[in-house]
């Protein structure tokens, strides 16, 4: 990883430096951060409100990471709810505008534009209010200073902290494939002809650009609390992040991307203690293990042809021996392994139920542990994850 400035406050980091480091290189080989941090800090509790405010212009993902995030942070059980600005128009105006209903000089439009962006406002704090939620993501272009204002207006009058996340893309060949993959099948150019369509899209895009703002530390934006992407996380700029949650959004962004890759998962082979009943242990595979890992690489050649691919395995035998016919790099990681049976290590599940009448309760367990090994998967590569069973189920 590599920083250009940076002015951290430690206790705003999400995971101990040492647990950051430990994570394989590779996470961090296509990405440029920097790193403006304020000294500012507030706990996670139970009064925190977030709204995630989106900006920039069209096609450039900004409902893409809105989803994304929106999903992570459910995962992590934060209540989070998406607020797209888009439905709110198409509700009140319909859905067919052409594009000069987005021209700047078009009041009438201007007028129309705001009316839905105050409803999902309204929306976004009914729902702060009556349903307790902790973070919203507010998804439109919000692509002035006059409107990221009056945002953070509003927000204030509720106590609601406002975190922009601004994704800017200069790479057209992205920006084309958003627009034919995304965009034109969304409702607004319903059963209108693709060519027709990219071709309103694209003059839309012009009158977005006319009055486009990004946000600016020199332009009475300095004390926002805001993440630029570039070009899908190329770079990240950061400024004025404030506490856990704040800090965990960044920390997801930072690993966001939009590329295609293929993650494999596999148990390890049938192990001696598999034929014997028994739990955690270090043993070898048994026969029909072998059998399994012979016939492994076959099974990936099949599905990723001759793309590259890291295998990730355990620091067990088992699982390192189950990888062994896999000519691809590998990596051990030891977030990976069983989970520590204690003193029940090499019982059977029968001897565990009889002597301790022991209850699984698995998941409190692995969850801290999985959120470790979630992260580096998003990198863009290929991956092939070798593990026990609980941990891959958790996982996938």
């Amino acid at each position: 990883m590599r920083i250009i400035s940076h002015r951290i406050i430690l206790d705003t980091l999400i995971l101990p430096l040492s647990v950051i480091f430990d994570l394989p290189l590779a996470i961090y080989d296509r990405h440029v951060i920097t790193l403006i941090l304020s000294t500012k800090h507030i706990d996670m509790n139970s009064s925190t409100r977030i709204a995630c405010v989106m900006v920039g212009l069209p096609a450039r993902g900004k409902t893409y990471i809105a989803q994304k995030v929106c999903r992570y942070l459910q995962w992590l059980s934060v209540s989070t709810k998406v607020f797209n600005v888009g439905n709110y128009r198409r509700k009140l105006h319909g859905a067919h505008q052409m594009h000069s209903f987005f021209d700047p000089h078009n009041t009438e439009g201007e007028s129309a534009r705001k009316e839905a962006a105050l409803e999902a406002l309204k929306d976004m704090i009914k729902w702060f209010l009556e349903e307790d939620g902790t973070v919203a993501i507010f998804d439109a272009t919000n692509s002035t200073r006059e409107r990221r204002c009056m945002i953070i207006d509003y927000c204030k009058k509720y106590d609601v902290q406002v975190m922009f996340i601004e994704s800017i893309c200069q790479d057209e060949s992205l920006i084309l494939q958003n627009i034919m993959d995304v965009k034109l099948s969304s409702p607004d150019y319903k059963d209108m002809d693709p060519e027709k369509a990219a071709e309103d899209f694209r003059a839309r895009i012009s009158h977005y650009e006319e009055a486009y703002e990004t946000l600016n530390e020199m332009k009475n934006e300095s004390d926002y609390t805001y993440a630029k992407l570039i070009n899908v996380g190329s770079q990240v700029m950061i400024n004025m992040i404030q506490g856990y949650l704040q800090s965990r959004i960044v920390y997801y962004l930072m690993n966001l991307h939009i590329l295609p890759r293929n993650i494999f998962f596999s148990r390890h082979g049938e192990s001696v203690y598999n034929l014997e009943g028994k739990i955690g242990g270090d043993s070898k595979l048994s026969p029909r293990g072998r059998k399994y890992a012979l016939a492994l690489p076959e099974l990936i050649k099949a599905n990723l042809g001759d793309q590259p691919l890291t295998v990730w395995t355990s620091t067990l035998k088992r699982t390192i021996e189950t990888a062994k016919h896999l000519q691809y790099p590998k990596l051990q990681w030891k977030a990976l392994d069983e989970l520590d049976a204690g003193v029940c290590d090499g019982m059977t599940y029968e001897e565990i139920e009889d002597l301790h009448n022991c209850i699984n309760t698995y998941m409190p367990i692995t969850k801290p542990i999985v959120k470790s090994i979630v992260k580096p998967i998003f990198k863009p590569n290929n991956d092939s994850i070798l593990s026990i069973n609980k941990l891959i189920n958790c996982i996938s």
